[in-house]
């Protein structure tokens, strides 16, 4: 029930039968009154007409013995009296009929019809005397100075409306002897008004109905396309799109909607499906975006070991270069000694046969001392290589991120374009697949710097392989010397003679061997520089390939909430029923 009055079709029958009916009543008030007006305008001509002819048609001599002698006793008044009953018998509108006489200033009844005889109206009345009004006064006296019919506005008293029509009764002299008074009843004009104003009015209503009915049948048959669309689009609202809209034969507005309603279905169930096909494209994108940040984590994770077990060997290396340092300065020290001690052999060659036997053990020593140099110096050449051969690991592990880096960018560059498809549902995705990019390419920077450093690495280390690779021949050299050297001393004892030009070669030697090691300790130096260098470019690979570690795990978590909002938007697809 509540439906039926909540409904268009009734709003429309209602509004329009309650502007017919509004209009019927409001026709039918203005016709009441236009009949009323017209009516009581006819009723002045024909009251003036009505008392004209009666004063014409009146008796003078009759009148004037009626005004003589206004009784009942006078069978003239009674003639009177008969003739106007007559008269008002053939008339509804004549409610009484009486002969006024003027005397002394002083307006008299002298004759009237049974109609006043009943209320008891006595002959030969003062009309001033008996409360008539100031206005019929007032007109009989310009009526009888005048001469001329008058006619009073509608008036009321105790027994009803009245207008009153007089007409002066004048005699063969030309003097008016009388005025034949008419009273026409105003209340039956107005029951005449009305009976054809409520004809009117049923004619109104009884079309209103016509009216009322023929538009509800219309109304019905225009709502009834719209009610079908309204059920159709109420399924729609619960998530049923698999229905079938009829096209509508209707050419009008209603037409036009059924046509745009059908192509709004077809739309809507091209869209839910091309968005159904996208989330699930989104799912699986999601899926392999997580599992290969899985996969760089892992990786990243591998790469941040390695780097660690660099930077530890770069440590190694930096001990061992200090070491180097250490021993390369004792070995100049001694060789400075043997320089020494040559100038002094060479100034005193006399003494050398006594001190032969000391310098032959000082010789054992130095070649001691030789062959720790050239360990220390074999072991620092093996550290250098390995350091090479670590920097090449580390070039390839570059290598590798730089190109998880290009097909992370990718991947980010593949979820942006997808993110676009997906319009309004794919932003937030479009923000991931944005931060994935920038993250791609701060890898892609860093692998970079890290290639940079590892290429300066590679070069100091060729260098100190280069430096590392002399180090070696000049020990080897110093070796030979210190042999000779030794060879030298135990022929001091048999061959004293060419000692002086032995010891000579012997202080050169010293002094090239003083110049070698000098060398060797400047490189050392250099490459324990350098060493300490890459253990802090190592460690600065390490913390910023940490940072990408974490980076790359926000990532992953963002991946996992892209594939739960993908989730949520299937679940929202599931309503409809395509």
């Amino acid at each position: 029930m509540k439906r039926i009055r909540n409904s268009a079709s009734t709003k429309i029958i209602s509004t329009s039968l309650v502007i017919l009916l509004a209009f019927g009543i409001l026709s039918s008030v203005a016709t009441y009154f236009m009949i009323k007006n017209s009516n009581l305008n006819s009723m002045s001509r024909q009251l003036n007409d009505t008392a004209a002819i009666l004063a014409e048609q009146a008796n003078i001599e009759q009148v004037r013995s009626i005004v003589n002698q206004p009784n009942d006793k006078n069978p003239d008044v009674l003639q009177a009296t008969k003739e106007m009953d007559q008269i008002m018998s053939h008339s509804e509108i004549i409610d009484n009929l009486y002969l006024i006489s003027y005397k002394n200033g002083q307006f008299y009844n002298v004759s009237m019809s049974t109609s006043l005889r009943k209320l008891d109206v006595p002959y030969n009345q003062n009309m001033g005397e008996a409360g008539i009004s100031q206005e019929l006064l007032t007109l009989m006296k310009q009526s009888f100075e005048q001469k001329k019919i008058q006619a009073t506005h509608v008036y009321g008293d105790v027994y009803g409306q009245y207008k009153t029509g007089m007409a002066p009764i004048i005699d063969e002299n030309n003097n008016v002897i009388a005025l034949y008074i008419v009273d026409y009843d105003v209340s039956q004009v107005t029951q005449k008004a009305w009976k054809e104003a409520s004809t009117i009015l049923y004619i109104t209503l009884i079309f209103v109905l016509i009216c009322g009915l023929l538009t509800y049948f219309s109304i019905k048959r225009m709502i009834s396309p719209i009610n079908y669309l309204s059920e159709k689009a109420r399924k729609i609202s619960e998530g049923d799109l698999n229905i079938e809209v009829i096209e509508l034969k209707s050419r009008d507005e209603i037409g036009a909607l059924g046509n745009s309603f059908q192509m709004m279905v077809t739309n809507l169930r091209d869209i839910i499906h091309n968005v159904s096909g996208v989330s699930s494209r989104i799912s699986e994108l999601s899926v392999r975006l997580s599992s290969e940040i899985k996969d760089t984590v892992q990786e990243n994770q591998q790469i941040s070991a390695a780097i660690q077990e660099i930077a530890s060997g770069t440590e190694m290396q930096v001990g061992s270069a200090e070491s180097s340092s250490q021993a390369t300065h004792e070995l100049s020290s001694g060789i400075q000694h043997i320089a020494a001690a040559s100038g002094s052999i060479s100034e005193a060659s006399i003494t050398m046969a006594e001190e032969a036997e000391e310098g032959n053990a000082i010789t054992l020593k130095v070649i001691e001392q030789m062959k720790t140099i050239s360990h220390y110096v074999d072991q620092s050449a093996s550290d250098v290589k390995s350091l090479g051969g670590h920097s090449q690991e580390i070039s390839k592990i570059v290598e590798m991120i730089t190109q998880i880096s290009s097909q992370t960018n990718l991947l980010a560059l593949n979820a942006a374009i997808e993110a676009a498809r997906a319009g309004e549902h794919g932003k937030g995705f479009a923000v991931v697949a944005d931060e994935v990019r920038k993250l791609a390419e701060q890898s892609t920077q860093s692998a970079q710097q890290i290639a940079n450093l590892v290429q300066e690495i590679q070069s100091g280390t060729s260098n100190s392989i280069t430096s590392m690779n002399h180090m070696v021949e000049e020990v080897k050299v110093g070796m030979e010397i210190v042999q000779k050297a030794g060879t030298a001393f135990e022929h001091i004892l048999e061959t004293i003679r060419g000692i002086t030009t032995q010891i000579q070669e012997v202080s050169a030697a010293s002094e090239e061997m003083a110049a070698s090691s000098q060398q060797v300790t400047a490189s050392i130096e250099s490459m324990a520089q350098i060493a300490q260098e890459s253990a802090d470019n190592t460690s600065a690979v390490s913390s910023s390939s940490t940072r990408q570690l974490t980076s790359m795990q926000e990532v992953a978590k963002e991946a996992e909430s892209l594939d739960a909002l993908v989730g949520e938007l299937r679940e929202t697809i599931k309503r409809f029923n395509i």
